[in-house]
């Protein structure tokens, strides 16, 4: 399968589970996976951050359930490249970090906050944003209210704009 270089736009369909909490690595992690799915090698500066809890089982599980492709892991971009001919290589897996002034928007939101505002700016609307979290709506309209005013934000369009990822291309 080839994976195109760039992400998708986020959707509801690619939005992780309740309850994701993966920390955030401070630069792009580069890490190849076995066809037992164990790290066979990871780039300089990664080792750290898939030491932290939950991180590597996370991005393991997504391997097995997605395989090759872009997945958003909120607020991740993660491209997975299924190798072949690689004697202990399977899967190359590119983490790409939100951009600093993502970082900083991410910090003022409750988690549930945080849910709410990535399903909204992905287009769900408030019905299909309750259903996904098992929410009311009026849950979610308190949630997003929030969000709008924790981000100085007035509409779904520009919170989209501070949720939105990079373009990101790697070299051919």
């Amino acid at each position: 399968m080839t994976v195109p270089d760039t992400p998708p736009a986020p959707s509801v369909s690619n939005l992780p589970p309740r309850g994701w909490g993966l920390s955030l690595p401070g630069q792009n992690i580069d890490l190849v996976l076995s066809e037992a799915l164990s790290v066979v090698s990871v780039a300089p500066g990664g080792d750290a951050w898939l030491q932290r809890e939950g991180v590597l089982a996370a991005l393991v599980a997504a391997v097995q359930e997605r395989g090759a492709g872009w997945w958003s892991l909120p607020p991740l971009y993660i491209r997975c490249v299924e190798l072949s001919g690689h004697h202990q290589a399977r899967f190359l897996l590119s983490v790409v970090p939100p951009r600093p002034e993502l970082v900083e928007a991410l910090q003022v939101l409750t988690p549930a906050q945080l849910e709410v505002a990535e399903y909204a700016a992905s287009g769900a609307t408030i019905k299909e944003i309750a259903a996904a979290l098992d929410r009311s709506p009026n849950t979610v309209r308190s949630h997003l209210k929030a969000v709008y005013e924790a981000l100085w934000v007035g509409n779904r369009i520009e919170l989209s704009k501070v949720l939105r990822r990079p373009a990101i291309s790697y070299g051919s």
